[in-house]
């Protein structure tokens, strides 16, 4: 145990390089790292399921090669090759506890010269088992003894069963569809739906009463009375109303298509007016004060009233010579992928198109803010524990406060600027 908790604080020091980040940085450098994990987990199953294991037998696992994992193949041989011999007879607990075949199994696959088949094996043991997922078990089923049962008794084991031998259960079936979960005057049932469908269905007497050729020269009076009622709904259609109604006024069930559409030529419908489009306005929101562009501006402002004030001192000495904080290449490279996925163009106050290229230059004048802003909030965090009078006596407590701290600060933030974050809103 302690050497899985030593390989896992290895793991996590690998990413975390620094112990002065902020709670976001060390975030997403624990979410990197859990990312990678997966990834390389999930590479390794990749390459075990294209290897051949060359202890197992071609002959007798052909079949499952690629569709069953190699640590079931390896546990059904190795319990075939322990099983001693002969063998006695088969009781299917090996089977039933591990979802894997029995030695007998395998000893008749082998005499045939036959390939075990993915259907031998349990789900469980399938590389592709999450692609169906499964419905979860709400409670445990009781596993019920056939020879007890026979007795007027009820033995159990006193455990909860495993996933295959809760799958396994047989389940009550409908004796109409024959489909689990459901008796046969359930209204679940797919054979009581389609009865009930056929029972409330609508009739339609204009079909099977009339003539085709009759049909298709007449207009149900519902028909109509849904016409009137569309035309009713704009003011503009006076008289097509009061001619549809004067048709509906004749008392006659069925109308002659011919006269509708007399009437529906005479009076079109009028030109449906433009819709004027919404007028856009401007968003005079300022800028975010934490944009790289605004803060690598403001340092060459500072960079030049500096050398103008120091004419002996080389541009290139500029941090040295001000004392600001050096910062190594790797430094650069690890924290530029915190800075934003886009550049902002100031004039314009657009977002330019392409990668943002940032220099290394902004790199540092976006490196001296952060730390100015670290300390600001390392000072800011210190007065609220004096005011609250020391550690635990502030009513924000763990770190879901902290998160929702962070989340109600994020927001005022993107509603007072504009161009809040890393990426494109």
């Amino acid at each position: 145990m302690l050497y899985s908790v030593e390989s896992a604080h290895a793991l996590l020091k690998r990413y975390i390089t620094s112990s002065q980040g902020d709670l976001l940085t060390v975030w997403l450098q624990i979410q990197q790292a859990v990312s990678t994990q997966i990834q390389n987990i999930k590479a390794i199953a990749a390459k075990e399921r294209m290897r051949t294991p060359l202890r197992l037998s071609r002959v007798q696992y052909q079949a499952c090669f690629s569709h069953i994992t190699t640590t079931a193949l390896q546990l059904a041989d190795s319990n075939y090759q322990s099983a001693q011999k002969p063998l006695k007879p088969c009781t299917g607990v090996f089977k039933a506890t591990t979802g894997l075949p029995c030695a007998h199994k395998i000893n008749d696959i082998q005499f045939a010269r036959e390939s075990l088949y993915p259907s031998d094996f349990h789900p469980h043991w399938h590389w592709d088992r999450y692609l169906d997922v499964l419905e979860p078990t709400l409670e445990p089923l009781r596993v019920v003894s056939y020879s007890a049962s026979t007795l007027g008794t009820t033995l159990s084991t006193r455990r909860i069963p495993s996933g295959f031998e809760a799958l396994e259960t047989r389940e009550r079936r409908c004796g109409l569809c024959n489909q689990p979960g459901h008796t046969r005057a359930s209204i679940r049932c797919t054979v009581n739906i389609r009865r009930l469908q056929a029972k409330f269905a609508p009739h339609e007497p204009l079909k099977s009463t009339l003539d085709p050729e009759l049909a298709s020269q007449v207009i149900p009076r519902a028909t109509v009375q849904a016409i009137l009622n569309s035309a009713s709904r704009s003011t503009s259609q006076s008289a097509l109303q009061s001619a549809l109604q004067s048709v509906l006024d004749s008392g006659s069930q069925l109308i002659p298509k011919a006269t509708i559409q007399r009437i529906l030529e005479s009076h079109p419908a009028p030109p449906p007016e433009p819709t004027p489009e919404p007028e856009l306005t401007p968003d005079t929101r300022p800028i975010w004060p934490g944009r790289i562009e605004l803060i690598y501006k403001q340092y060459i402002v500072e960079k030049e009233a500096w050398l103008t004030a120091h004419p002996t001192v080389r541009p290139s000495n500029y941090r040295e010579k001000r004392g600001l904080e050096s910062y190594s290449p790797r430094w650069c490279k690890e924290q530029s992928r915190y800075l934003p996925d886009h550049r902002l163009d100031l004039k314009t106050e657009t977002i330019l198109e392409g990668r943002p290229h940032w220099t290394t230059e902004e790199i540092y004048a976006w490196l001296d803010y952060e730390a100015l802003q670290e300390q600001e909030v390392e000072r800011q965090v210190e007065a609220e524990l004096i005011a609250a009078g020391g550690f635990g006596q502030s009513r924000e407590r763990g770190i879901q406060g902290v998160y929702s701290r962070v989340e109600t600060d994020f927001q005022a933030l993107k509603e007072q600027y504009r161009f809040v974050g890393i990426t494109v809103d």
